[in-house]
């Protein structure tokens, strides 16, 4: 498992791995707070108040540690989700142990 950060032109703002599955957060956010996850060819967007896939799929696996990895961060989550909306560098979170 993997935590990486990374800011990239088209306004990347984090990139954390859990076993391969790419999570990713974008500065100007819009409603409501979520997360973008890829993995193996699969993409969704994570409500991560309510933990639940509001667009997209994930692989039933994938999915599973994508929610319990939510619910363990859903604080840090917010706090990024605010940094974020005031164009500010994320927080680190920790991967799925």
């Amino acid at each position: 498992m993997i935590l990486g950060v990374q800011v990239k032109p088209e306004s990347l703002f984090k990139s954390a791995g859990i076993c391969s599955i790419i999570i990713q957060m974008f500065y100007g956010v819009h409603a409501p707070p979520h997360i973008h996850v890829k993995y193996s060819g699969h993409e969704a967007v994570v409500d991560f108040q309510k933990m639940e896939i509001i667009k997209g799929s994930l692989l039933r696996r994938a999915a599973n540690l994508v929610l319990d990895w939510v619910e363990l961060h859903q604080s840090g989550l917010m706090e990024d989700w605010e940094l974020c909306s005031n164009h500010q560098a994320p927080k680190p979170i920790a991967p799925l142990e």
